[in-house]
């Protein structure tokens, strides 16, 4: 039970860290949205779509050019320094964990309960998500093939004028649903019953649910629908997908208008009709209905189709591929916590007698959790921590603090909470410990100089974020490595 539940824990803290992240994207695309309004359907699709793929994308992506390490290094030099005692919080960074014990006390995580509560409301949406498309598989379980012949020509004629190379099924079912698409790989096109009588209608009507066919838009509503489930806390998320899903269907009015075969007029007209028959939104699956507020935008755009100004796709893909390069990667750092307790780390600790003479491995990384005993931010109680932890941007390079013997490494950490590791020997039995690694940089019984990179900041094994745990051993046992390297307590 203790094993799922530190699971769960772990689980909910990376969805909060990933759903925070997305927030921070949300609100650079928001604006970007306005400036991009009079652009094509597909630029849209692109700049809402930054909002889900944060969410598909590790926490600690990032790279120096991006927005998240200058907002990062601004808010660093702006904040004053402060030197608290450490307690444990949502955005607070990286936790370092060598093989360590825990003592239980009586005091409960507050992180459990929540994600327990998180895990309730998960499985909420997901069956609820699976109600809502309940009717829509009875509609194709009771459809019957389409017989008007006039029809089914029509509809292969826009399967190959859109390039689908899958067949697909034109069904027409007599349950009261708005027309969907359904299937990845092998689609269907369901149709009412009094869409299909009127063949005028039904022909726009395919038309647009080919588009959705040619576009894959089944698994990414799927895809957008999960991620709204496990954000469900989070109205940005599910504001995004909203903005998604109707830049997806503009994309869809394009790609039929573009073809030249039906004028806008008639087009217009053909989704004026649907909303007239008073279909519900679909939601769960591709649909050609929607709120008449979303539907009157849309038909106005078309109307407007043959007058739009031309496009500069050239300038639009530049300007794309710069703003995701520069926003997507915010997340390394975003999450950047604001910590309780901030040090300044000096580049190296004064002189002591008898003492190996240290230099900071991090000299610009931010004490995130000291020697000593803390609150275990996973596990119900308290534990000592045989190190530092130094929070700093993944794969930040890590120096020797002093000369010594590579003795240990480990890079296939399996299950371990220490993930890579690297062991120096200087001797004298004195010897440090680097774990969380990302890159080790030397090899075992290889000699290093004072200052020599060795490996770079990571995030492997138990941890919330890129960070150096650092521990001074002297004759095997754990200690205190704040004085050696001048970190203030």
């Amino acid at each position: 039970m203790n094993v799922l539940s530190d699971l769960l824990g772990a689980v909910f803290t990376q969805v909060l860290t990933q759903s925070a992240l997305a927030a921070l994207v949300f609100l650079v695309v928001l604006p970007l949205s306005f400036v991009f309004r009079r652009s094509p359907a597909w630029v849209h699709i692109v700049v809402w779509s930054l909002v889900p793929i944060r969410l598909l994308m590790p926490a600690d992506f990032g790279h120096p050019l991006s927005l998240a390490n200058f907002l990062r290094t601004e808010i660093a030099d702006a904040r004053p320094q402060t030197t608290t005692a450490h307690t444990k919080g949502i955005g607070q960074p990286a936790y370092g964990f060598a093989e360590i014990g825990v003592e239980k006390v009586a005091s409960v995580n507050p992180i459990q309960p929540l994600a327990v509560a998180w895990a309730i409301g998960f499985l909420s949406c997901l069956l609820k998500w699976e109600r809502r498309r309940a009717p829509f598989r009875r509609a194709i379980a009771e459809s019957t093939p389409a017989a008007n012949q006039n029809l089914l020509r029509h509809s292969q004629e826009w399967r190959r004028r859109l390039r689908v190379h899958r067949p697909v099924r034109l069904l027409i079912t007599s349950h009261r649903l708005a027309p969907f698409t359904a299937g990845l790989v092998r689609p269907v096109i369901v149709l009412p019953r009094v869409i299909a009588e009127r063949e005028s209608l039904a022909r726009i009507v395919v038309a647009h649910e080919m588009g959705h066919v040619a576009r894959g838009d089944s698994l990414w509503l799927a895809v957008q629908q999960i991620l709204c489930a496990i954000h469900f806390f989070n109205p940005l998320i599910w504001l995004a997908t909203a903005r998604l899903s109707e830049a997806t269907e503009r994309a869809c009015d394009d790609l039929v208008l573009a073809r030249g075969v039906v004028s806008p007029r008639s087009y217009a007209s053909g989704l004026v009709d649907v909303l007239a028959l008073g279909f519900a939104e679909g939601g769960s699956v591709p649909a050609m209905a929607g709120s008449k507020r979303r539907l009157t935008m849309r038909i106005t755009e078309i109307l407007h189709y043959q007058d739009r100004v031309p496009s500069r796709p050239l300038t639009a893909v530049a300007a794309v591929i710069i703003m995701t390069i520069f926003v997507l990667p915010m997340a390394a750092v975003a999450p950047s916590p604001v910590p309780i307790a901030e040090v300044q780390i000096e580049a190296s600790s004064p002189a002591t007698p008898n003492v190996l003479d240290m230099a900071n491995p991090l000299p610009n990384a931010r004490l995130s959790m000291g020697w000593g005993n803390h609150r275990h931010p996973f596990k119900d109680g308290m534990f000592h921590h045989n190190g530092l932890d130094l929070a700093a941007p993944l794969g930040t390079p890590i120096a020797a603090p002093s000369a010594g013997t590579v003795d240990t490494i480990l890079i296939e950490y399996g299950k371990r909470n220490t993930g890579r590791y690297v062991i120096l020997d200087h001797g004298n039995g004195l010897s440090t410990f680097y774990s969380h690694l990302n890159d080790i940089l030397v090899k075992k019984g290889q000699r290093v100089a004072r200052g020599e990179t060795i490996a770079t900041v990571g995030n492997t094994g138990l941890s919330t974020g890129p960070h150096l745990h650092f521990e001074v051993r002297e004759n095997g046992e754990s200690i205190d490595p704040s004085d050696r390297i001048g970190v203030q307590k």
